[in-house]
Order: structure tokens, then sequence, then C-alpha cells
């Protein structure tokens, strides 16, 4: 992307340079009032989704890339009425925008949010995993591209100014968007954008990955955790593409082939010099055809018979010519059996395949088949809520405990199923609730919060239950003591709306708050 961009962004405003391109692009003039709405309702709405998300760019770099997009990869943009003859081709799809990426356009319904679909499928990204992950390669890549686009689209389709909602309706995007974005919490925003933007095909973001995972939880967890992530990899690689795991599996079969091959020592020899002295003889038979004028004649006139005219050797020199460039290739053959024929070469050779077989071993397909996906990632989802736990153990700041809030907030909205949240699985129940008391605890001792009780433990539940909502700003809640019937009751304030009523249990009779005087709950 290009350096001089985002400064051209600071310096003005973002609609200015909008225009600026719209004039130098051939756009109906309902496309680029279109596009002034969906840059509207971003600019409206992301303060409110960087704020509940934390783990996002900037406000600033997300609209760049955005203009940048429109700039650079978009050249035609056609809107069309739903249920009309032109929608077919997104109705048979069911996709709200259709691009050519090799057009540079963009086919779309005449909403905000299929524009914004339309041109996040036309940026650039990369996402690179190495051949050495052929075994979880495709279902890895699909979850980071879709998981993205996701990510990207929630700041309109769940954020629109005043509420947050939770809009992923098939299976497959609510299962990739969780994998997503475990993956985008445990490593950071900043890592999930630089291995999207990354082209170098030989960088290794897998192992990167495991790297960092190592620098931020731990050797224990930081394996636990890539090879629970692995799992479901595989699980998702048998269940969701067969006919890219029966390609696995006929590969497999021809390495193990091949080390069959290696194994029996003497026919590989055998076999090896056999072909270097076939060679070595066609060297032999070319060598007098270059040496002898009248054979170099005779293959001239055979290599023209019945050949096309563009195939045609139109001399004797370049017949010759041509003769030893074979030669040159032959010789480049008898190198390679004389390297194969090497003690150490061939040693090499069969670790080399004897280590792949291994890797394709993890595959079993049968087994596969029959593992619940659900159930591996509640289980990847603890050890996720563990690693949560090893990073407020270690934060030392007031705005990391702040940070940590919103994002196990966000984490808990996230959903396993169409109607189940992370914060409504049984299973995770206890985990979650032992994460999120260590948070309280830890953020008491920046004095975050406003204190209910004296006894560390009431003031920690205490303070969960106010937390336990979708008010956006967190810092924004007031809260109201009230005694009714000998029962405490808090309301939890949203400006001046209420948002809910918490009634404490029976066994509290007093807290430090004022009766009937509202507080901020973060001080």
């Amino acid at each position: 992307m290009q350096k001089d961009f985002l400064s051209k962004l600071n310096k003005r405003d973002y609609n200015n340079i909008l225009e600026e391109i719209l004039e130098k692009k051939d756009f109906s003039a309902n496309v680029k009032n279109l596009l002034l709405n969906m840059f509207y309702k971003i600019e409206t709405s992301y303060n409110d989704y960087s704020k509940v998300k934390v783990e996002t760019a900037t406000k600033s770099q997300f609209i760049e890339e955005l203009l940048y997009t429109i700039e650079n990869y978009c050249s035609k943009i056609r809107l069309v009425r739903p249920k009309s003859e032109e929608s077919k081709i997104l109705e048979e799809i069911n996709l709200d925008a259709l691009v050519n990426e090799k057009e540079k356009s963009i086919v779309a319904y005449p909403t905000e949010k299929a524009l914004l679909i339309g041109l996040i499928y036309l940026q650039e990204k990369f996402f690179v995993i190495t051949d050495d992950y052929t075994l979880i390669k495709k279902p890895f890549s699909d979850i980071l591209f879709l998981g993205n686009e996701l990510s990207m689209k929630e700041v309109i389709y769940d954020f629109d100014g005043w509420s947050w909602n939770s809009n992923l309706e098939s299976k497959k995007e609510i299962l990739y968007n969780l994998i997503y974005e475990n993956l985008q919490i445990l490593l950071g925003y900043e890592f999930i954008d630089e291995w999207k933007k990354n082209d170098r095909i030989n960088k290794d973001y897998i192992k990167k990955m495991k790297d960092r995972l190592y620098n931020l939880y731990g050797d224990e967890l930081s394996k636990k955790i890539y090879i629970q992530i692995y799992k479901i990899l595989l699980i998702i690689l048998v269940q969701n593409y067969q006919e890219e795991a029966e390609k696995l599996l006929l590969q497999k079969s021809k390495l193990e082939d091949k080390l069959k091959y290696l194994e029996n020592k003497s026919n590989y020899l055998e076999d090896i010099f056999k072909k270097k002295r076939e060679v070595a003889e066609k060297i032999k038979q070319l060598d007098e055809i270059v040496t002898n004028k009248e054979k170099l004649i005779e293959e001239y006139k055979k290599k023209n018979n019945n050949m096309p005219l563009e195939k045609k050797v139109f001399s004797i020199n370049h017949m010759k010519d041509f003769v030893i460039e074979e030669r040159e290739k032959l010789l480049y053959e008898i190198r390679r059996y004389n390297k194969m024929l090497e003690p150490q070469y061939y040693i090499d050779h069969k670790d080399e395949i004897v280590n792949k077989i291994k890797k394709y071993q993890l595959l079993n397909i049968e087994e596969l088949k029959k593992q619940d996906l659900i159930e591996e990632l509640e289980k990847l989802q603890k050890l996720f809520l563990e690693c949560i736990e090893y990073k407020i153990v270690n934060i030392e700041t007031k705005k990391e405990a702040l940070e940590m809030i919103y994002i196990l907030r966000y984490y808990k909205y996230i959903k396993l199923d169409k109607d189940i949240y992370i914060k409504q699985l049984k299973s995770l129940k206890n985990s979650l609730k032992n994460v999120e008391r260590i948070l309280i605890a830890k953020a008491e001792q920046f004095n975050i919060f406003i204190k209910f009780s004296n006894k560390s433990l009431e003031n920690i539940e205490i303070i969960l239950d106010i937390l336990d909502t979708k008010i956006i700003d967190l810092e924004c809640i007031e809260v109201l003591a009230k005694v009714e019937n000998k029962r405490i009751n808090i309301e939890v304030y949203d400006g001046e709306i209420i948002d809910n009523t918490l009634i404490l249990p029976e066994n509290i009779r007093e807290i430090e708050l004022k009766p009937n005087k509202k507080m901020k709950l973060f001080t």
C-alpha cells in the first residue's frame, strides 16, 4: 500500500479524498452517493466498533484501505435491484455482492452493506501458508479469508450507531468466525494484519504464529493450543473438503510407494545404473551426429519429416545447435543420477520421504469423520481462556486491564451456534467465570471501579453482574443503589436509560454506595 496515502488522509477529510477519487471514476450518480453514505455509516459506527472489539485497525487505517481499494482495484460498480432479472446472479449464489477481480468490477444490491462486501472482496489479501503445512493449508486459508471478511463487515453489519448485534447466520460463518477471532485475540490484530498483507510465498507465518504463542503464553500452553487448532483444521478438512482430503491421501500413497522403492536398495542402485547407461548411450549417439556431417543431415531430414511449419528446423546449423542443446540436457541427467548414487543423498532423500509420510499419518479420515467439531471447538475455548488468564496475571497497567475487560466481554458474545453465544455454553461456565473473577481482581489493583463492598468476593460478583451487558461504552455506566423490602437493588444506567436492575442476595445487608445517588461505575 502506498505510504503517502495515509498521510494524505490525515491532512484532509476522507470525504474530500473520496470525491477526488470518484471524479476519476466512471461510476453512476447512485453509486457515488451510495459510497458516500457507506463511508458516513462507517464514520459514525467505527468508534463503537473499535471500542467494543479492541483488536481492530484504527479508523484511519480502515478507511484508508477502502479508499485505496476504490482508487486502485475498482473500475466498475453495477447496482441491481432485489428480485429483478439482473439480480438473479446474486440470488443464485446467495450473496449481496459479486466481484470480478480481473475486470475490477462489482455487482451489488443497492445498500451500503452490499457495497462494503464488494470492496472487501476486491481488497488485496494473501494469508500465505507454505507447502510445509499441506494437510491444513486449504481449511486454514479459507478460515483466514472468510474470518477477515466477516471481521471487516462487522463495522456496518453489527454496529449501527446505537446497538450492537451479531448477524452471522450460516454454520460455516459462525464456526470460521469463532476460530478467526480466537486467533486475532490471542495473536493481536497487528500480527493477523501483517499476515494478510504479506505476499512472500516462502515466509512461514505458521512458524511465526507458533513463536508468538510461545512468547505470549509459554511453552506448555502454546503447544496445547497449537495442537488443538491443528486437530480442528484436520476435522474441517475431512468433513468439509472431502475432495481435497482424497487428493492428500493419494499423495501419501505415492510417497509410500516411493519409500518402498528406496528401501530395496539393490534394485534402487540397479535401476539408477540402468538409467544412467541409457542416457550415456543417447549422449554417444548425439556426439556421433554432431561430428558426422552425413548423420547430421540425415537427422535434419528426419526431424523435419511430417512436422508442421512452425516446428521445422530451418538449417543444418540450427539442427547442430538443437542436438548440442539436447546433449546438455542429457548431461544434466547424468549429473543427477550421479548425485542419486551418493550414499549421503540416498540417506537424506529417504529421511525426507519418511518425514513427509509421518505428517500424512495424522490424516486418519475414518477417525476424523467421527470427531465432533463443536466438542473440539469447546476444548479450544477452554485453552483460549487459559491463555487469557495467563495474560491477565501478567497485566502491568490500568490501560491493559481496561482493554482486557472489553476483549473478554466481546469474546463472550461471539457465537458458537446460530442462537448460542460463548457466555451461554455450560461446558465453559466455570472456566469463564473464573477468568472473569481473576480479571476483576486484577482491575481492582488499579482502582478501576468504585467499591460496593469491603468483602472482595462480594464486590467482584456485583461488578461482574453489572458488566454482563451490551452497553457499548462500559465507562459510561452509572449505578444507583436502592433499598426496597429490605433488599438492596442496583439500577444500571446507560445515560438516562435503565439497562438492568440487580437484586443483591439477601445476605448482603449493606454496601458502600450512598442510596439513591447515581455514581459512575468506573473511577
